[in-house]
């Protein structure tokens, strides 16, 4: 059985009582990423009210980050600290304590389940290669 730890951060005013949402999440995405052989993983998730912010601080090739898109606004970004993505930072913008609109439930799940696939699709494919 792989070991798949967990640090979960707040900053810039992110808005609060997530954390168990996201340990919960954690621990189910721990078994199906144990269930598909992913190696060990060290995960830090980053709840913040700043994404722009937060993601210039963790990545070197990120420091011209905005998170606008064509589709949208970015709400979740992966970053693989390590190549093989076995030390990885997960950032939500789960919007401010102070915000009128915030993501709800729903999106919070499909949002974190989004960017959790891409760190375990990574990590398993380039596990296998090396």
């Amino acid at each position: 059985m792989a070991a798949y730890a967990l640090t979960v951060l707040e900053e810039h005013g992110a808005r609060s009582g997530l954390v168990g949402f996201i340990e919960t999440v954690h621990s189910v995405m721990s078994a199906v990423a144990d269930e598909c052989a992913v190696p060990e993983m060290n995960v830090t998730v980053v709840l913040t009210g700043d994404i722009t912010a937060s993601i210039r601080a963790r990545s070197e090739t990120e420091r011209d980050f905005t998170p606008e898109r064509s589709g949208g606004i970015v709400k979740g970004k992966t970053i693989g600290l390590v190549r093989d993505f076995s030390e990885t930072v997960i950032v939500l913008d789960t919007g401010t304590a102070a915000a009128a609109e915030e993501l709800d439930e729903v999106e919070l799940l499909h949002l974190v389940l989004h960017e959790y696939g891409h760190a375990l699709r990574v990590c398993c494919t380039i596990g296998q290669v090396i």
